[in-house]
């Protein structure tokens, strides 16, 4: 019914302002943790069922749009106004891998194994190796932004949607 039912904020942390604005977040594969990244720039790790904030990074200079875990829950990767895709060790708190290649906002990311598909507003798809630490695939087939992007289980294909006719 659109109604809060509860906010993720822990009543004695003078840290977070419940009027936060939240862009994006992703839940971890153990469904009792979740990242949020705010117009503060903070990409902030929660436990969901204590509410308890386990830290705050400064992940990237602009919003961060997309983000996803990797199936183990290890990581994350996260795509920004920025241009950049960066990918997180979340219970450690750092920066694993920073990609550029983008040319404008990068609207979308998702995992496969030890790869991260981003898609930006450049009408372009990038396909990034994390063993390689490169990019090593640019699509460039779109037209217009590109908003979707998914492997199919076996990951011998990617799906993208765009804005194109």
């Amino acid at each position: 019914n659109g109604q809060v039912k509860e906010a993720l904020v822990e009543a004695d942390n003078d840290e977070i302002d419940e009027s936060e604005e939240i862009v994006s977040f992703a839940i971890h594969p153990n469904s009792q943790e979740m990242v949020t990244h705010s117009r503060n720039l903070l990409l902030r790790h929660w436990k969901i069922d204590e509410k308890k904030l386990l830290r705050s990074i400064k992940a990237h200079q602009e919003v961060v749009l997309s983000m996803e875990f990797d199936s183990s829950g290890t990581l994350c990767c996260t795509g920004s106004a920025d241009r950049t895709v960066k990918v997180w060790d979340i219970g450690k708190g750092y920066c694993t891998h920073n990609f550029r290649g983008h040319t404008a906002i990068v609207s979308t990311v998702v995992f496969y194994k030890m790869f991260v598909a981003s898609a930006a507003e450049d009408c372009t798809v990038r396909l990034w190796d994390l063993l390689k630490n490169e990019c090593v695939a640019v699509f460039k087939d779109h037209l217009s932004v590109v908003r979707g992007i998914s492997f199919c289980s076996d990951g011998q294909i990617l799906i993208t949607a765009g804005r194109d006719k």
